[in-house]
């Protein structure tokens, strides 16, 4: 079960370290889709190339914008010093 719960996070961890690269990077401002920063699956995509239905359906639901989240989003901010306030 626990090799299972790890493979389940192993995305989750990728994405993590991919937006705090992308908030160390010199660019100016640096844009993140809600659904990369919640880790999410492909089930919250907003649109499908070549598609023409169902797109831009996904809402955020704002429980999932949980304190773990916000902290750590913070924090990344603030490493990086992109936290303004």
């Amino acid at each position: 079960m626990a090799g299972d719960e790890q493979q389940d996070n192993e995305p989750k961890a990728a994405c993590r370290r991919l937006i705090e690269e992308l908030y160390r990077s010199p660019a100016p401002w640096v844009i993140v889709p809600m659904q990369d920063i919640l880790g999410l699956d492909t089930d919250a995509r907003m649109n499908v190339p070549g598609t023409v239905e169902g797109n831009w359906q996904w809402q955020l639901n704002k429980d999932l914008l949980t304190t773990a989240v916000k902290g750590w989003l913070r924090s990344v901010a603030r490493e990086t010093k992109r936290f303004r306030m």
